[in-house]
């Protein structure tokens, strides 16, 4: 066999551009014999660098892949339009992709957003044909429109795919091909262990303090990850945002359509005032499963979730199966405000709240609750995926796992 055809043919899909060490990765599996033959990068301002180090790889700006705007260098008009088998034998992606951000951004009308799902389909599907890649990795799990969409041709082109879980543990990550069938690795782990005893000191030193912090929290303290991301939404950083914002609606003419927007916002209906209307008090005396909503549109309900990106759904199926006396304490997400500010929107439209509110033995916390108290007073937690499910095991309680 030639050496050129003994070479693995690489894709990098959202592969940090910018970051030495990160580079450094795709230079080595350069060195190595690999072959990076197109690369969706984050950092429009360093693909020119980047082209330099790898002359022979195809560049696509992160944004441009996610508005569907082809490199200059391919010109879609190429690729042959999509046969029905094709189609047919992908249409579930269409269900999960409509439950992320930019799908129902870039189309509103129902016909807009199955044309826009056959263009993606027939983009990426024409990509992987013209470079025939052996191996795909991707940063982490894909969630958004482009990334998710070049996972299920993977799949179903049966493409190698690898990518990283990351544990929320230091620079601890996780090496997967899957992410519905995550680690097998930490899978034959657990079973080894799964009968073994041990003590919290025959942990590494950096688990053992993340496993105290979360055992010895202050009363009332969030993760350091979600309190950045408060942070940056609100004080000067939302200031800095919103007069972003503002100088831009000059320039696009928008500025009194907005302006008079935020207004009706401000003083009419919104989904703080919605959710505030209904919430009450926790009894902490009731028998109760605390339901923490995840902030969306983003990764844990989409595509972790499955058919519960639907938190409504999950909600009623919870309820239908508890006992007559059991209640179920639901609370929002503290950042789901925070980053999409407090106008409706298609994930927490007028009249969301109202509709979980309905539901039998629903009660709505505020969203002030603490978290840490709602977890240990409760019979257990049901959750799609995210940090709650994990402070509840650590307190010993029972996770319903949807």
């Amino acid at each position: 066999m030639d050496k050129m055809q003994s070479k693995k043919r690489v894709f990098l899909i959202n592969w940090d551009n910018q970051r030495p060490a990160v580079v450094k990765v795709a230079e080595d599996l350069q060195n190595l014999g690999y072959e990076i033959l197109y690369w969706v990068a984050p950092y429009k301002d360093e693909i020119g660098n980047n082209k330099l180090k790898f002359p022979q790889t195809q560049f696509h700006w992160h944004d441009d892949a996610i508005k569907l705007v082809p490199p200059t260098e391919i010109d879609e008009a190429e690729f042959p339009p999509l046969g029905e088998e094709l189609i047919e034998n992908l249409y579930e992606i269409e269900s999960t992709l409509a439950a992320m951000k930019k799908f129902y951004i870039l189309s509103k009308s129902v016909l807009a957003k199955k044309h826009l799902f056959h263009r993606l389909i027939q983009y990426w599907h024409g990509i992987i044909k013209k470079f025939k890649p052996d191996i795909i990795f991707f940063v982490i799990y894909p969630h958004s429109v482009f990334d998710y969409t070049i996972y299920s041709l993977a799949k179903f082109l049966k493409i190698k795919t690898i990518m990283f879980e990351y544990t929320g543990i230091t620079d601890r990550y996780l090496l997967i091909s899957d992410f519905k069938e995550g680690s097998l690795a930490l899978r034959d782990e657990y079973h080894k262990n799964q009968n073994q005893q041990y003590k919290i000191e025959d942990l590494s030193v950096d688990l053992q303090s993340y496993y105290r912090w979360h055992l010895d929290y202050i009363a009332g303290e969030i993760q350091p990850e979600l309190k950045q991301v408060l942070k940056s939404a609100s004080g000067i950083n939302k200031l800095f945002l919103k007069s972003k914002v503002v100088i831009k609606s000059f320039f696009d003419l928008s500025f009194f359509k907005k302006f008079a927007g935020y207004i009706a916002k401000e003083i009419g209906s919104n989904m703080k005032k919605e959710y505030e209307r209904l919430q009450t008090t926790p009894d902490f005396n009731k028998k109760y499963i605390y339901l923490p909503l995840n902030f969306q549109p983003e990764c844990p309900s989409s595509p972790l979730g499955g058919v519960f990106v639907d938190k409504i759904l999950m909600i009623k199926t919870l309820s239908y199966c508890l006992p007559e006396n059991w209640l179920i304490y639901v609370k929002e997400h503290p950042i789901q405000w925070a980053i999409s500010s407090l106008a409706y929107f298609d994930f927490r439209y007028k009249g969301y709240y109202e509709e979980i509110f309905k539901i039998k033995n629903v009660r709505i916390m505020p969203i002030g609750t603490n978290s840490h108290k709602l977890i240990v007073n409760s019979q257990a937690v049901a959750t799609v995926s995210g940090t709650a499910g994990m402070e509840a095991l650590w307190r010993l309680k029972p996770v319903l796992l949807f």
